[in-house]
């Protein structure tokens, strides 16, 4: 779908005012005020919801310091709505706020969203009358209910059952099924969804967790309906005998140890494969009923083999990963050991560290030498696509290499805050495809990350104890590219990369203004959006591309943006998912109003929704 197509519509805008001038910062404001309101259902009529919690948020204001910026939300302690729905926040100091309420089987929402889980607008809090009556409406979240059974036909009880976003990964919501294999997965936004299980049963004896076949879970099945005489359906006639050791018998025998079998997930409508799942689609507070289906007995396997040093010395301590996140620590000979895996290709993963090899050798690590472990960056890494066949992958061979290193300096563009005199007290963090080395910081400024794998790298940074309004990190440059506009890609050839100069300023920028109806009123029902005149900015990761929604009193603000040329424009509505198309922004950047934002510069630009 284009973008043209969607329910998102410009509105064409008229300059008001426009302004530039060097940031200034207002005092602490001592004054407080007081915020009331109620939240009810998106009923008609809305019935009040009580036992919510409701939240605030401080965010930056035109004469406010940005001392209350850095407030976090412990600081403004959350509320519950009484049986009426209502809710008082007192003795607030004069600022905006963002008011979000949440509760169970409901869509968190902020006060003025257009939907659940988007920014709301933001309530204009002065030292005078009190806010009240702010009015947020909860919506209740989509159900995904249905029966899940077990291979025999019987209802599979105490079993997860995970609800995933199509197509994306992580948002999982779950629950588990009752006595009757009842599950109902609730509060859910809308969307598709693939619904899945995995079935786990607890067998004894054995050593820990071990692949399964099909004829392993029929006779696990047999013994434990012989053995509790469960009376439940077999498994058929000719089911083979576990085996299992008899149960012991007599008081005090001791337990046999424990063996967990598993399978891979079956996906609704009852096929281990993903590919083949067919995906669930909920409208907002939809509830689908009978989203039943059977958990398939597909047979998993085992994948071994030898992780060895680029010496061929094995690896001791190495952290194998494969399939969803199944995890192994390789022994003293390097040897690993994975079951359960899905046959089909998979990533295969291998990291060694310092940590890990102390950790893998049982030493005893205080919390001094798990930072000095960490600290140190002999980061080697392997990253291998394998198929996996039936009947499992054995003598697999894993060498490592060296991780690559990121280094670096750390610069200070200090106008009226204090750089610190020993740079270590600066934090660097840096986002790669695998967790990377921890980052190491000399005094003089000098930084080192070691251990990256290939994969985008993203780099960030902050400095602690700084005097509001602090420092920020302003640019992150490596030959002549900024790495905080378009991350680095390291290689499997890219080796080391040196030079990069992280400068941390305390020149503040921002563009602030007030957008009005035709009328000179608030407009606050509205999305303004901030997009670089500079199309090859126009990326998803793009710190230069920004949205908000304004306060009760219109005014909005977008913060600390690199200098250079950008456009503003208002939305009556904008998807937060899709809003960085490409074309989309096109058009948003033929609407706009433009302006030009210097080094430590304001800029003042007040908008009017034309008539």
């Amino acid at each position: 779908m284009t973008p043209v197509s969607r329910t998102i519509v410009m509105v064409v805008l008229a300059v008001a005012t426009y302004t530039a001038a060097t940031a200034a910062r207002g005092q602490t404001s001592r004054a407080s005020g007081e915020l009331s309101g109620v939240v009810t259902t998106t009923d008609e009529p809305g019935r009040p919801v009580s036992q919510v919690v409701v939240k605030l948020t401080a965010v930056g204001t035109t004469g406010v310091s940005a001392a209350w910026w850095e407030r976090t939300i412990a600081e403004f302690p959350a509320t519950l709505t009484d049986d009426q729905g209502r809710f008082r926040f007192a003795e607030l100091p004069v600022g905006r706020y963002r008011v979000s309420a949440a509760k169970p089987a409901f869509l968190t929402t902020e006060f003025g969203a257009l939907r659940p889980n988007e920014p709301g607008t933001a309530v204009a809090v002065g030292d005078g009358a009190p806010i009240s009556d702010i009015a947020i409406r909860l919506a209740r979240g989509a159900v995904i209910s249905g029966v899940l059974r077990a291979p025999d036909g019987m209802p599979a009880v105490n079993a997860s059952v995970l609800a995933t976003v199509a197509g994306a990964r992580g948002s999982l919501t779950g629950a588990t099924t009752d006595d009757r294999g009842v599950y109902r997965i609730f509060g859910l936004a809308a969307g598709e969804y693939l619904v899945s299980s995995w079935l786990i049963g607890s067998f004894s004896p054995g050593e820990q967790s071990t692949s399964v076949t099909t004829a392993d879970v029929d006779a696990a099945l047999a013994a434990l309906e012989r053995r509790f005489g469960t009376g439940g359906r077999g498994v058929g006639a000719g089911a083979p005998t576990p085996a299992f050791p008899a149960a012991p018998q007599g008081r005090g025998a001791a337990p046999p140890p424990f063996r967990a079998l598993q399978t891979g997930p079956t996906f609704y409508p009852g096929t281990p494969d993903q590919a083949a799942a067919i995906a669930i689609k909920v409208n907002g507070g939809e509830t689908r009923d009978n989203v039943d289906f059977q958990f398939v007995l597909a047979g998993t396997f085992d994948v071994t083999g030898v992780v060895r040093l680029v010496d061929g010395a094995p690896a001791h301590g190495a952290v194998v990963s494969i399939a969803l996140g199944r995890t192994t620590t390789t022994s003293a000979d390097g040897s690993f050991r994975i079951a359960g895996v899905s046959p089909g290709r998979q990533a295969l993963s291998a990291r060694v560290t310092p940590l890990s090899v102390a950790l893998a050798s049982g030493q005893s690590l205080n919390s001094a030498a798990m930072e000095a472990a960490s600290s140190q960056g002999a980061t080697l890494w392997a990253l291998e696509d394998v198929f996996v066949p039936a009947g499992g992958l054995s003598n697999l061979s894993v060498t490592l290499r060296p991780g690559m290193t990121l280094a670096g300096r750390i610069a200070f563009d200090a106008t009226s805050q204090t750089p610190p005199t020993d740079f270590t007290s600066v934090q660097v963090r840096v986002v790669a495809t695998a967790p990377a080395g921890r980052p190491t910081i000399a005094r003089d400024g000098a930084f080192e990350v070691r251990g990256i794998v290939p994969g985008p790298v993203q780099i960030s940074g902050t400095v602690a104890d700084a005097a509001p309004p602090g420092w920020w990190l302003r640019s992150a440059m490596l030959n002549g590219r900024d790495m905080l506009d378009t991350p680095i890609e390291f290689g499997a050839g890219t080796g080391d990369v040196s030079g990069v100069v992280l400068t941390f300023s305390d020149r503040h920028t921002e563009i602030a203004g007030r957008l009005e109806t035709p009328a000179g009123l608030p407009a606050t029902s509205y999305v303004v959006a901030v997009l670089p005149a500079d199309r090859q900015l126009w990326h998803p990761q793009s710190r230069r591309l920004a949205f908000t929604r304004p306060a009760t009193d219109g005014q909005f603000s977008f913060r600390d943006l690199p200098p250079g040329a950008y456009a503003l424009v208002a939305l009556t509505d904008l998807d937060p998912a899709t809003w960085r198309e490409a074309a989309f922004l096109e058009q948003l950047a033929g609407a706009g109003v433009r302006v030009t934002l210097g080094e430590a510069g304001r800029v003042l630009q007040n908008l009017r929704i034309a008539r």
